[in-house]
Parts: structure tokens; C-alpha cells; sequence
């Protein structure tokens, strides 16, 4: 049991770090090649391991089908859909669903300097996450001599 929570905890700190990958991606791409948020999608869903560069490549199709359509909805359409089985907080998929809420999106460089916050701020997380996940490691261990403890109890 303890060995499960520690995966979760473990889980939960590499899809943070996943989201901050992408989070630096994205900013580094509209900084340097000045492309619009969906081309972004497209050009670093390769880079992207699992089911964030999926998510991207996804919402890449769905802009390009529907022009015009508000990128912010169908990313946050879309990350919820993906983060929906993640071990994450709260909090923390709040996070990352709003990633591209609010009025910092209108031209590049407001792109930048809002992608660059939220790096700012999923690196807290990430260090916070890191740290429960070494007190669940302490615990798990712990259970783990105490049951064991247990069973040698019992069979005497």
C-alpha cells in the first residue's frame, strides 16, 4: 500500500515537470520562431513524451478544422480530457486548466512574459510536490517494517 502511494507521488511529480516542459516549449517557440499558439502546438507535440504532446497535437487539428475558434476553450477542453486520471491536486489542474485563461494572450510578447510566470509558478509546485513525495517515501517504508514486524509477530 505504501508502494502505491509513492507511485502516485512519484506520477504526480513527473506530470508537473511535464507541464513545465511544455510550458518552456511553448515560450521558447512563440519567442524564437514567432509562431501563433496552435503552430506552437504542432511543432513541439513531437518533443513531448506521452499525453501532453498528444493533448497539443490534438488541439493543432481541432484549431486547424475549426478557424476562428477560441484557442483558451479548446485547450482547456482538451487538458481536461488528458490531466482527468492524473494524480494531481486540485489546485494544481486548476493550474494547469487555466494555463491560457485571461487576457495576457492577445500579442507575443504578453504570450511570453505570461508562459514565463506560469513557469515561475509550476516550479513551486514542483518542489512542494517533490517534497510530500519524500515524506510518502519515509512513510512508506516505515509501513513497510511494520508490516513486516507484524507478520513475524503472528507467525511466532
Amino acid at each position: 500500500m505504501g508502494i502505491m502511494y509513492r507511485r502516485r507521488a512519484q506520477q504526480r511529480v513527473n506530470e508537473l515537470k511535464g507541464l513545465q516542459q511544455m510550458i518552456e516549449l511553448m515560450a521558447g517557440q512563440i519567442r524564437f520562431e514567432r509562431d501563433t499558439l496552435p503552430q506552437v502546438c504542432m511543432k513541439i507535440s513531437g518533443y513531448l513524451d506521452g499525453d501532453y504532446g498528444k493533448m497539443l497535437f490534438r488541439i493543432y487539428q481541432i484549431m486547424e478544422e475549426n478557424p476562428g475558434i477560441e484557442f483558451s476553450k479548446i485547450y482547456r477542453e482538451e487538458m481536461m480530457s488528458t490531466i482527468r486520471s492524473f494524480p494531481l491536486k486540485a489546485q494544481e489542474k486548476s493550474f494547469a486548466l487555466a494555463l491560457f485563461d485571461g487576457n495576457g494572450f492577445e500579442d507575443r510578447q504578453m504570450q511570453i512574459d505570461m508562459l514565463q510566470n506560469r513557469y515561475r509558478m509550476i516550479q513551486h509546485m514542483i518542489q512542494d510536490a517533490e517534497e510530500a513525495q519524500g515524506k510518502i517515501g519515509r512513510i512508506a517504508v516505515g509501513m513497510g517494517i511494520l508490516t513486516g514486524l507484524f507478520i513475524v509477530i503472528v507467525l511466532i
